[in-house]
């Protein structure tokens, strides 16, 4: 489990404990009080309608306190994730320039070699590497299959922005005692499968420029 999932996970599990452990004592207290002979049908009823507010109450603050936490926790581990910005160079835009220069000089005969190379010195720096695939969309056409050397890093950093994009603004909903539904259910797998892809991305990043 790596570094994010580790912080992720373990409080979504500890929330969905809490919420069967709460839902436990509020179905056994109705099952208790249906099954006591000595009470009318309508206090019944009314015990039970008390319980279930109660219920009610209960989750939503649960809900919010986990939700919150949740987002918290993607705050303090964005930076890291994201990674701090590369180090530019004085001549950094000449060197923008003259990359696409070449690119532009090169056109629809530019291999995924010659890419690679002319933009190793940007290697890292995600944000100006999608500005040169773009570039090259200009002037080479369609990238299916071609320039896959050139911008692994990029596609699957791109790929774990939006990931992370889609978690940060799911974090504040993602858990509701409320909804055991299958859609329920498939948003937090699919939230949880997410942050893994999001961890393995990042690290898979990392270990590569180190």
């Amino acid at each position: 489990m790596g570094k994010f999932k580790d912080a992720v996970i373990p409080v979504m599990d500890k929330y969905a404990e809490e919420v069967k452990e709460i839902r436990k004592v509020y179905d056994d207290a109705i099952n208790k009080t249906n099954r006591h002979s000595g009470y009318t049908q309508q206090y019944k009823l009314d015990v039970i309608s008390e319980l279930k507010q109660e219920l009610t109450s209960t989750l939503r603050l649960l809900d919010e306190k986990y939700n919150n936490k949740l987002q918290e926790i993607i705050q303090t581990e964005k930076p890291s994730i994201v990674g701090d910005p590369k180090e530019k160079p004085a001549d950094y835009q000449v060197q923008i320039s003259n990359a696409l220069k070449f690119i532009e000089m090169a056109g629809k005969n530019l291999s995924d070699d010659q890419a690679y190379e002319i933009l190793k010195p940007f290697k890292g720096d995600h944000e100006t590497m999608a500005i040169f695939k773009n570039a090259i969309v200009g002037v080479a056409g369609s990238l299916e299959n071609r320039f896959e050397n050139t911008f692994k890093d990029t596609n699957n950093y791109m790929k774990m922005m939006d990931q992370l994009k889609d978690v940060e603004g799911n974090a504040g909903k993602i858990l509701n005692g409320f909804d055991n539904s299958y859609q329920g259910r498939l948003k937090v797998h699919l939230f949880k499968d997410s942050v893994d892809s999001i961890d393995q991305i990042s690290e898979s990043m990392n270990g590569e420029e180190e």
